[in-house]
């Protein structure tokens, strides 16, 4: 006798997603929750609710603020998995960051042009002439 699969929630990475009744063999695609993005494909088999291999739902980021090293912190809004955005730099520095959301967690990313680094409003000179201005590097 085929065994078809109830309505349920399921745990994908821990992460519950809603889905109604699937029959023995066959996939259905799922939204995953609000403040989630991402595709979940489950499948039933002999009963069992399955999800496909590579399936899964990527937590939005919050607003908050992200850890340059050195204690320089950047604070920066709400963000969509896989989204890049920029925040200003830290007090004491010009310019902007680059920053990704990635599964809940934001981060600062390498930047291919300049425009986006921080660079100190306090130029200081070396002992051996010239001017230096420090930089934040993304870590």
């Amino acid at each position: 006798s085929v065994v078809d699969g109830a309505a349920g929630h399921k745990s994908i990475s821990g992460v519950e997603v809603v889905h109604g009744a699937i029959n023995d063999g066959d996939t259905v695609a799922v939204v995953c929750p609000s403040g989630y993005t991402g595709g979940v494909n489950l499948t039933c088999s002999g009963g069992s609710v399955v999800p496909e291999t590579g399936s899964a739902c990527y937590a939005h980021c919050p607003n908050g603020l992200v850890d340059l090293g050195s204690g320089a912190l950047v604070r920066h809004g709400a963000s969509i998995h896989g989204e890049h955005t920029t925040a200003p730099c830290p007090g004491g520095f010009t310019g902007s960051i680059r920053l990704l959301c990635s599964d809940g967690n934001t981060s600062a990313v390498d930047c291919p042009d300049a425009e986006c680094s921080c660079r100190s409003t306090e130029a200081t000179v070396p002992s051996g002439g010239g001017i230096l201005v420090p930089t934040l590097t993304v870590p």
